[in-house]
């Protein structure tokens, strides 16, 4: 939550994504549950006045996080950004 608000006071867009945890779901179930967080993000950039060139995530919980740059889920590079 810190972070979040240092992030919304400095004007970033902030998105908070709840994902299925081990007891729920099985691997990797909590990845996927992310990725389609990240292509919904990607997909809504305009609604929201988001540069989708510009989206990157943060956190690393679920062990294994989606690459910032991996929009789609095929494993290519885009040109996405890192926090």
């Amino acid at each position: 939550m810190m972070y979040t608000l240092a992030w919304l006071e400095m004007g970033w867009n902030v998105v908070n994504v709840e994902y299925r945890l081990a007891g729920a779901a099985t691997a990797p179930g909590a990845v996927e549950d992310c990725l389609c967080a990240l292509r919904w993000v990607v997909s809504h950039a305009a609604q929201y006045r988001i540069d989708p060139a510009r989206i990157g995530r943060n956190g690393g919980f679920i062990g294994r996080s989606p690459r910032p740059d991996d929009r789609d889920g095929s494993g290519r590079r885009g040109t996405g950004s890192s926090l």
